[in-house]
């Protein structure tokens, strides 16, 4: 009886250790995405703001289907962006 026991603490410790990891790790990929999305939103209002202040009144000023695609098109290199 007391293995069986011991062996069912064992078990539901394990459990809930695997829990908590799977949501620490599904909740990183969260919080990850969320920050990109953030800095994306940030990236863009950035280009959007430079077209209007540099070429007014262009096809570029207020295009947020291209700003969105610089900044994919720069995603790992954004000093060549700025």
């Amino acid at each position: 009886i007391e293995q069986a026991l011991k062996s069912a603490k064992s078990s539901t410790f394990w459990k809930y250790i695997r829990i908590v990891l799977a949501i620490a790790f599904f909740g990183g990929f969260f919080i990850k995405s969320f920050v990109d999305e953030r800095i994306r939103e940030h990236d863009v209002k950035r280009i959007l703001a430079f077209y209007k202040s540099v070429a007014p009144g262009t096809i570029n000023d207020g295009d947020k289907h291209n700003a969105y695609y610089l900044c994919w098109k720069y995603k790992g290199k954004k000093e060549k962006l700025w």
